[in-house]
């Protein structure tokens, strides 16, 4: 029995005439609806309306690779070194910007539409644990290849390539610790990150391990911005701090000039570190004191992953952690004496 136009909008939940301009590649469809409605198609049985040719879930072997912007400088470090990694296994690559959690959905409907086989997605929605998880698993159920650096979730079965943050921000305590310093702040961004709670939880185990009183006025939620580190610290030295973890090498930066337009000299009254160790950080004012990512290695290891996968090679779901490494400079000192 041939497939009527109005099997598949009932199926689909739209109208006939939204069928009709999807098979006929009518403009002014959203790539969510032609989603629905071709899904529809292939779950009908019999010839197509018309006589056209049943679609087909056929995938262009592209890997789209999704970051939240590109204004972070850790962003263009990871889109240079995976799409590296993919062209060296014969795959070709496109970079997508991604936008907000409540952006995203859109991007990932547009970029499944367009058919790509695969998609890595660096610190997109999957790393705000408020965040609906429906559209990743839509693509993952209708077969689409994916992986996620930053940012863990269980509730979703995939592969997750991730720094060891708690690690990270434990490092950069004791170091600061051992310059003396005892009122130590941590300018986070948004608390609802899962790489920010993982910081924090860090911070907090590192001071509690060095004997340290915990004072949670020392802990600013803030966003990932050297605007935000510059508006930290005055609040910072009212609380006695002497030195910060910042959550980005950016906050880092922001919190040296809101420090010296406090007429505070860097790093005699004020240390901080910072977090990713992008190229320019060894030339800031000071040489920023970091913890370095160890980048290569995570998207090599998500490229090799999606890679994999496309090949039918086996791969776990699961979290892989990569252990970060601390980069000292010259942002730090020994705590200056009263």
């Amino acid at each position: 029995m041939r497939v009527r136009l109005r099997d598949v909008a009932a199926r689909a939940g739209v109208s006939e005439a939204t069928v009709s301009r999807v098979l006929n590649e009518r403009p002014n469809v959203s790539a969510r609806t032609k989603a629905v409605v071709l899904d529809a198609l292939r779950a009908l049985d019999g010839p197509m309306p018309g006589g056209r040719p049943r679609p087909t879930a056929q995938r262009t072997g592209l890997v789209a690779i999704l970051m939240p912007d590109l204004d972070n400088p850790i962003f263009p470090v990871m889109a240079q070194l995976l799409t590296a990694r993919l062209a060296s296994k014969d795959h070709p690559s496109v970079i997508a910007r991604c936008g907000t959690a409540s952006e995203e959905p859109q991007m990932l409907e547009t970029l499944a539409a367009a058919g790509v086989a695969a998609m890595i997605v660096v610190s997109g929605a999957h790393a705000d644990t408020t965040a609906d998880m429906a559209p990743y698993q839509h693509l993952l159920d209708t077969g689409v290849t994916m992986a996620f650096v930053n940012g863990f979730r269980r509730d979703l079965v995939a592969p997750f390539v991730s720094c060891d943050d708690r690690h990270a921000a434990a490092l950069a305590v004791r170091h600061l610790v051992s310059l003396g310093h005892r009122r130590i702040g941590f300018v986070s961004g948004p608390h609802r990150h899962t790489v920010v709670q993982r910081k924090v939880a860090g911070y907090r185990a590192a001071l509690k391990a060095a004997g340290i009183d915990r004072d949670e006025s020392l802990v600013v939620e803030t966003i990932f911005s050297a605007e935000a580190g510059h508006a930290a610290v005055e609040g910072l030295l009212e609380c006695g701090a002497t030195a910060a973890v910042a959550a980005s090498d950016m906050v880092a930066l922001g919190t040296i000039r809101g420090a010296r337009d406090l007429g505070l000299e860097v790093p005699r009254q004020w240390s901080v570190t910072g977090y990713d160790d992008t190229a320019l950080m060894a030339y800031t004012d000071p040489p920023l004191t970091t913890i370095r990512q160890p980048v290569r290695a995570m998207c090599d290891a998500a490229a090799d992953i999606v890679s994999d996968r496309l090949a039918g090679r086996p791969t776990r779901n699961g979290e892989f952690l990569f252990r970060p490494e601390l980069v000292v400079r010259s942002s730090t000192a020994p705590l200056a004496d009263p």
